[in-house]
């Protein structure tokens, strides 16, 4: 970015309305029919990481990381049941995909060869705990990454926007 522009509030020192508006002047009908109609079904977490270690070694510390992760969050009862099925693509580019698949949920892991480390976590249990558990682990099982951003974000019907 090399400008930005109309980035400051043009500010009037003693400013005042010609109208105000208090909360009772709207209507919030819309709002609260849409807010009923939420069906909120789950969680998804995706969370981006900058790996700083040698590239080639985080292939095998994903494939052994998420194993433990996965058998930690079992010993815990965050998660009851064990994965199901665990795929593994590393056919394409330098990278890795992992996806671990159970009935309550799913993590998948993205490694792109280079500096790029991503996990995609949906559960159908909206506790936010799970995935700070699961986040925690990932980090302390899988050396030299920072983290760079998380996004979370309800899942569901009826235009779900927020948790209720």
């Amino acid at each position: 970015v090399r400008y930005v522009l109309d980035g400051l509030n043009n500010y009037v020192a003693d400013f005042v309305p010609s109208k105000t508006f208090s909360r009772g002047d709207y209507d919030a009908k819309p709002a609260r029919n849409q807010w009923e109609s939420q069906q909120p079904l789950g969680r998804q977490t995706v969370t981006q990481f900058k790996a700083n270690g040698q590239p080639n070694e985080y292939p095998e510390m994903v494939r052994i990381g998420l194993r433990r992760i996965l058998s930690l969050m079992n010993i815990k009862g965050y998660i009851t049941k064990g994965a199901t099925e665990v795929r593994e693509f590393a056919e394409i580019g330098d990278g890795i995909t992992i996806v671990a698949l159970w009935s309550e949920c799913s993590a998948v892991v993205l490694y792109d060869g280079n500096s790029q480390l991503s996990l995609n976590l949906f559960t159908r249990d909206q506790d936010e705990i799970i995935h700070e558990k699961f986040e925690e682990f990932f980090i302390q099982n899988i050396p030299s990454i920072e983290l760079q951003l998380r996004d979370t974000h309800p899942r569901g019907t009826g235009r779900v926007v927020t948790f209720p």
